[in-house]
């Protein structure tokens, strides 16, 4: 609740106090006490006895986090869809018990509307203010949304007699990188079908699999010829069977020609940047031994 600041101050600091609240803070005078102190030659003198309430702003226990249409959470970065409504919340309270108003904004002027549909790739700033009829206080996070990667070549290798020999080969390209960009000792994280693997890369943009759940290498190189980023992955000694049964990659007999996988996702994670395609893939799987899908 508000602080309650109770002391004993002059008469004209204390008329001063009696005046307007203000944001953040208000103040109550006893007339009582005032009258009591004036001199009896009418002037202010002596010392009055004054209340002083702090408005403590409203609290934000968790800042902005996607609640509709997120493909993937990468540590604290949210990773969404361009074109789609993607909508927030965020927890606050109010020490004071007051009834809370939140002002989104999402780079384009704010809006007590906490959906937005984010036209343009890459990173971006959401802000809200959280205010009660005293004060207020606001927060910013930040979304990636996804731009796009342009997956030439995939293969995924599931070992049913083994654990932790999981496997996934993969090429693609990634759009709107800039050219020189740092890689380093900068982190890419490789979300293939909900398995997630990080990678620590070196300045020439190689990488070894920093996650105890996945190992494995990448490499990130830049093509004068076509200025576009070319991504090379190879995961292994991983355990990804539980997510990707997801997309019916399962432990059971299925021959060839197999089934199809639609819409197999692939996202890349480099610093604030995202970059997201999906694969179709055909799978097949012996019962007990292995399971493969290209």
């Amino acid at each position: 609740n508000a602080e309650r600041i109770v002391g004993r101050v002059g008469i004209a600091e204390a008329r001063e106090a009696r005046g307007p609240s203000h944001i953040g803070r208000s103040h109550d005078v006893g007339a009582a006490d005032l009258d009591d102190a004036t001199a009896s030659d009418g002037a202010a003198s002596g010392s009055a006895i004054v209340t002083i309430t702090t408005r403590i702003p409203p609290q934000i226990t968790e800042p902005p986090s996607v609640t509709t249409n997120k493909l993937a959470q990468v540590g604290d970065l949210a990773v969404v869809a361009g074109g789609e409504p993607i909508c927030f919340t965020v927890v606050a309270y109010s020490p004071d018990t007051n009834s809370l108003n939140y002002l989104w904004d999402f780079g384009d002027g704010a809006t007590n509307d906490p959906c937005h549909v984010f036209t343009n790739c890459g990173p971006h700033e959401v802000s809200v203010v959280v205010s009660d009829p005293f004060a207020s206080t606001n927060v910013t996070s930040t979304v990636a949304v996804g731009c796009l990667l342009d997956i030439t070549k995939m293969q995924v290798k599931l070992n049913f007699a083994r654990t932790n020999s999981d496997s996934c080969t993969l090429t693609a390209t990634l759009e709107d990188l800039v050219a020189g960009y740092d890689l380093t000792n900068k982190v890419v994280t490789l979300d293939v079908g909900g398995a997630q693997v990080p990678f620590t890369l070196d300045k020439k943009g190689k990488g070894k699999g920093v996650n105890p759940s996945g190992n494995g290498s990448c490499k990130l190189a830049y093509n004068k010829r076509t200025h576009l980023w070319t991504l090379t992955a190879n995961l292994k000694k991983g355990s990804w069977q539980t997510p990707w049964a997801n997309y019916s990659m399962i432990n059971s007999n299925i021959p060839k020609p197999g089934i199809l996988i639609t819409n197999f996702p692939v996202i890349s994670v480099l610093d604030t940047n995202a970059f997201v395609g999906i694969r179709n893939l055909h799978y097949t799987a012996k019962y007990g031994k292995s399971g493969s899908a290209k």
